[in-house]
């Protein structure tokens, strides 16, 4: 990064707590590029103007039953996805993601609360890990056969999961762009969204505070099942305010980020010239 022409982060707040103070990167010579948000939708052809009906919840568990099939996962080869109210939760089980919160949660809300309710994470579940909190809260709650683990998922299915569901939750205390991909990738087949309050969060609310009611504390286990319990009464409530804000953020396109790229890249190189 020193010897670079110009430096490209996705967000503000990387810019200036990373970029400048970890890496002594002048911000002068930083270029804040935000991603634009990805669309599932093209891969469900089934979705209509971004709505689940029942239609296409019983489609997009065909294609998880395909490939659970596929990948001899027994339990799961009959699934009934498109009757059942489950949480997904789609990242790779690393400390700056706290899926033990969102496991918890959900644990809580079955075993507390008695509600029916399903969680499946993408994140592999690393068996006897003391890293991470997520296997012992599985083992020591029994919990094999509400919580399963569906990672390395193709696209399409990925997309399929995140349709089916009741709530998509991230309860990632860091990302390094605005807001969270599972937020844009579900409100892009129109499943509602739970976010863990954190810098990229905060950012976001700069010029979407209407998202504040489907923030949690990141730490906040009964916030988030509370949050989770209202979201599987209310869910058209919270697909219609979050689809108003996914229609306003999906206006930025990938062709405006390449432009931005070349002009970053380009003005880096003329000032160096310059001096």
């Amino acid at each position: 990064m020193a010897e670079s022409a110009a430096v490209i982060t996705f967000s503000r707040h990387v810019a200036e707590r990373h970029a400048g103070p970890l890496c002594d990167v002048p911000l002068k010579k930083v270029r804040v590029i935000p991603l634009a948000p990805p669309d599932l939708a093209p891969l469900l052809p089934f979705v209509t103007n971004r709505q689940q009906t029942a239609e296409s919840r019983s489609r997009a568990a065909d294609i998880l039953r395909k490939h659970a099939t596929e990948q001899s996962l027994d339990y799961l080869r009959g699934f009934p996805f498109e009757e059942v109210n489950f949480v997904a939760a789609a990242t790779q089980d690393r400390p700056t993601k706290n899926l033990g919160l969102t496991a918890e949660a959900v644990r809580r809300v079955v075993r507390e609360r008695r509600g029916n309710l399903k969680l499946f994470m993408t994140a592999h579940l690393h068996v006897g890990a003391t890293w991470t909190k997520l296997p012992e809260i599985v083992r020591r709650g029994q919990f094999h056969h509400d919580l399963m683990s569906l990672p390395d998922l193709p696209r399409d299915v990925h997309a399929a999961l995140f349709h089916c569901a009741t709530v998509v939750v991230h309860s990632s205390f860091f990302e390094g762009i605005i807001g969270s991909l599972p937020f844009y990738e579900a409100a892009s087949v129109g499943t509602p969204s739970l976010l863990a309050r954190g810098p990229h969060i905060d950012e976001l609310l700069e010029t979407e505070p209407t998202i504040e009611p489907f923030v949690y504390d990141p730490y906040d286990i009964d916030r988030l099942a509370d949050l989770i319990v209202d979201v599987a009464s209310n869910r058209e409530t919270y697909v219609k305010a979050q689809a108003e804000v996914f229609g306003r953020l999906v206006q930025r396109s990938w062709s405006e980020v390449a432009t931005e790229y070349a002009q970053a890249a380009l003005s880096g190189v003329v000032a160096r010239s310059a001096c």
